[in-house]
């Protein structure tokens, strides 16, 4: 933030202005996905942007919950990228010091995390994680190339983005893990090729603990 002043009864905020958000990026319909151009393969999204803003995301998660502060909306609108490629983790209206009740009203959908989904309940216990977990969604997306845990159809199976969630991530010790879990090979191919992609992504989503 630059500056900060009052007009006309109203709080102003003067920030840089950041050209592009991480969805831009990564929701581009093929992922790390090779494509071929006068027989010289190519990529969309190199793997080494993923472990570029990976990085740098999780170094900004790592000073806020460091002074225990957790994010609540991390998605891939709410983090900017500068023309250099430098990550600026945005949009802190649901953020807040953690305590052991919050709303679990927060998230955007397919990157909220399985403890979020407490239907007609006022607040839920739940921890800084729920922000590693948005971290790792982000990462499935950027490795497939679309928002991958949102309700939808799947062999023929209506899903809502808590049951894919719960039968592809979840870990099976997590409260809500499901019983019926589904092939992860099925849901996040291009994640479950790379096996160090692979490890990262699972490892973030068992961080509820």
């Amino acid at each position: 933030m630059h500056d900060c002043f009052v007009d006309n009864d109203k709080i102003a905020m003067l920030m840089a202005y950041v050209p592009y958000t991480l969805s831009d990026a990564i929701h581009n319909g093929y992922g790390v996905k090779p494509y071929y151009e006068q027989d010289r393969p190519l990529q969309y999204l190199p793997l080494s942007f993923v472990a570029h803003f990976s990085a740098q995301v999780a170094t900004a998660l790592s000073d806020m919950h460091i002074r225990n502060i957790v994010h609540r909306d991390l998605t891939p609108y709410n983090v900017l990228l500068t023309d250099d490629l430098t990550v600026k983790v945005a949009d802190m209206g649901l953020s807040r010091h953690s305590s052991k009740w919050m709303s679990p009203t927060v998230v955007t959908e397919p990157y909220r995390a399985p403890e979020l989904f407490s239907p007609k309940r006022k607040s839920a216990e739940y921890t800084c994680a729920i922000d590693m977990w948005s971290l790792g969604v982000m990462i499935v997306d950027a490795m497939e190339g679309r928002v991958m845990f949102c309700g939808r159809n799947i062999r023929r199976v209506n899903m809502s983005t808590y049951q894919i969630i719960t039968k592809t991530l979840c870990p099976q010790d997590h409260p809500r893990a499901s019983s019926t879990p589904c092939d992860p090979d099925i849901i996040m191919p291009k994640v479950m090729q790379c096996e160090l992609v692979r490890w990262i992504v699972f490892r973030l989503c068992t961080c509820y603990k």
